[in-house]
């Protein structure tokens, strides 16, 4: 189990077990036509905690870890966690390849860290829009790319939001 420091504001968010119930705080990450969606947590053995996403009726949570390598984990799976918070203090901000590198200098502590890979490197969320579906995944560190769950294949895109506290 990696351990990381904690939030800069520690009351902000907190992951719950995830065993196929949404919790009233789940923190929604976006709707489309497959329903609402929240942001999940998984270890995977080989790669450390990466993030996926969750649909209220669902069995499986799909995480990317990379573009090529795809992890599909019940909801029995030990380790599997939903994102939740009791405050709305959190925002998506756009951003890519090139801008991460600028937000994490400036406002590494507002991003909220989905998990460390194995080299204990942070992996952050973020969120992609294709105009009809919200897909969500990890933007992985040191690459600043974003990694996401298309039909069940792993795949990037440049462009993306993370999510964050809000800026006060």
């Amino acid at each position: 189990m990696v351990v990381f420091p904690p939030p800069i504001f520690p009351n902000s968010y907190y992951w719950r077990d995830w065993n196929g119930e949404i919790p009233s705080d789940a923190l929604k990450a976006g709707r489309d036509s497959r329903g609402e969606s929240y942001i999940a947590q998984v270890y995977t053995a080989g790669y450390g905690e990466f993030i996926g996403q969750i649909f209220e009726d669902q069995d499986e949570v799909y995480v990317n870890v990379a573009n090529t390598a795809t992890a599909v984990v019940t909801k029995s799976h030990i380790g599997l966690k939903i994102l939740c918070s009791e405050q709305n203090d959190m925002e998506w901000i756009v951003s890519n390849i090139t801008r991460t590198p600028e937000i994490l200098d400036i406002q590494a502590n507002h991003l909220i860290r989905g998990g460390v890979d194995t080299k204990n490197l942070p992996v952050y969320i973020g969120r992609y829009v294709d105009g009809q579906n919200v897909f969500v995944g990890s933007v992985h560190n040191p690459y600043n790319m974003y990694y996401v769950n298309v039909v069940g294949v792993g795949t990037y895109v440049q462009t993306y939001e993370l999510l964050m506290l809000e800026r006060q």
